[in-house]
């Protein structure tokens, strides 16, 4: 069971990829398990993340799963926020709009 002050990695899977999209993140808050009907067993948890990594799971919430795991205390796992699409493609052109 998951509790206040835990340290947890997040990962986002897609139907084509998987990664983590959040390393060793500190649990704030746990909500009780549903139950009964549709959703029956999901739970919410409140993470201490930044702007861009709370982005990030939003992204991940709207377009596939997001699956939480305990963080081992080995290093962080590396992030890679390609497995949402956001980097994945590197910028064309100079940025410039007059062409």
């Amino acid at each position: 069971d998951l509790r206040v002050g835990d340290r947890v990695d997040v990962l986002a899977a897609t139907a084509t990829a998987s990664g983590y999209i959040a390393a060793d993140v500190a649990v704030l808050a746990v909500g009780s398990p549903t139950t009964g009907g549709i959703g029956a067993g999901a739970w919410s948890v409140t993470l201490a993340v930044d702007d861009v990594t709370a982005l990030a799971v939003a992204q991940a919430l709207e377009g596939g799963s997001v699956h939480v795991t305990r963080a081992t205390g080995a290093a962080p796992a590396e992030v890679d926020l390609r497995v949402l699409g956001v980097g994945a493609e590197e910028p064309t052109g100079d940025g410039d709009a007059d062409g």
